[in-house]
């Protein structure tokens, strides 16, 4: 039990490690009134930048200093100016009085190759392990497991420091000075009124959780083109981390003509987002189930396009699958799959 709770440890730590972009935008582009999803802003360099109820914010004011860091989730606006709760009271400051602001998300491209370097290598052990003694069951109780789990998670560590440095080393230069407050005290109450939040409920729930399906065949290319069909179900955190579980029905290539058997897994992975229209995504996951036969898992990689609305097709090339069933003498094949997926 022990080693399995190091493998949950070393599958969730490199979340902490995430990658952020900083954009600085102009007054005029933030938004004065509320919104009911995401919004894509005009940086000052001209680039696109998200913001959402996940994004910090903080605003530069007209004496050249710049607020604390709030998020995005915080903040209400009217056409007065804009205003941040903190606790029981708000602080507000005029329209007339912001120059400009700096948003803050996180990297998802960048997080998510992170979590794939770190992942790959400790879902290798694992799989190793599990494949270990021939024909006998899977094992991850033995001292041998624990020792490689525990190589992997320091090698996680010095991946996680490096990727710590180098984020480091990207950020732009902090501002010569920070204001001790937001704006003006308004003191008790929700806010000025008219005010409204500048992302209502329904855009700060997807933002904190989402609901997922996905349906995906797969094919690989050898064995006598051996056919796979799935669906999944998980919730997707913070617009980035998925944890969910599913079944998958696969011809068997080594039986019978029509022989097919069925698994069930859990998943476990990252969904990180390529631009600030959320159009790209690069998914990664780890499947890890059994069935009636011996025990499966599957790394998942590829590329999501949401083609519309909160519909995306995936498409995954070659993902190496591990099926240790009776009737296979060889348990590793490479399926290829494509995926229809949606988010609510």
């Amino acid at each position: 039990m022990r080693a399995f709770a190091r493998a949950g440890l070393l599958f969730t730590a490199p979340w902490a490690l995430g990658c952020y972009s900083t954009s600085a935008v102009p007054q005029g582009a933030l938004p004065q009134r509320g919104l009911s999803r995401s919004v894509v802003l005009i940086a000052s360099d001209g680039d696109k930048v998200k913001l959402d109820p996940n994004s910090r914010v903080r605003l530069l004011r007209r004496d050249g200093l710049y607020t604390p860091w709030v998020s995005a989730s915080d903040l209400y606006v009217d056409s007065a100016g804009v205003i941040v709760r903190d606790g029981g009271r708000s602080e507000g400051l005029a329209w007339a009085e912001v120059r400009g602001a700096e948003v803050e998300n996180l990297d998802g491209g960048a997080t998510a190759v992170v979590v794939v370097g770190v992942a790959v290598l400790i879902a290798a052990v694992v799989v190793v392990t599990l494949s270990g003694k021939g024909g006998q069951g899977p094992s991850l109780g033995g001292s041998g497991t624990a020792r490689s789990l525990d190589g992997a998670a320091r090698l996680a560590d010095a991946a996680g420091r490096v990727s710590e440095a180098a984020s480091g080393a990207a950020e732009p230069n902090e501002p010569p000075a920070t204001a001790s407050s937001f704006g003006d005290d308004l003191g008790p109450g929700r806010a000025r009124p008219g005010a409204e939040p500048i992302f209502d409920r329904g855009a700060r729930r997807r933002a904190s959780v989402r609901v997922t399906g996905a349906v995906d065949a797969a094919r690989s290319l050898a064995e006598r083109g051996q056919v796979q069909a799935g669906a999944v179900g998980a919730l997707r955190l913070w617009d980035f981390v998925e944890v969910g579980g599913g079944g998958r029905v696969m011809g068997d290539a080594e039986g019978p003509p029509g022989a097919y058997r069925a698994v069930a897994f859990g998943r476990l992975g990252v969904h990180g987002e390529l631009d600030a229209r959320r159009r790209l995504a690069l998914p990664f996951s780890v499947d890890l189930g059994a069935g009636r036969l011996g025990a499966y898992a599957r790394l998942n990689w590829g590329l999501r396009v949401r083609v519309y609305d909160e519909v995306s097709v995936g498409l995954y090339p070659f993902n190496p699958s591990f099926d240790r069933a009776e009737s296979r003498r060889r348990p590793w094949s490479f399926p290829s799959c494509v995926e229809t997926s949606f988010a609510f």
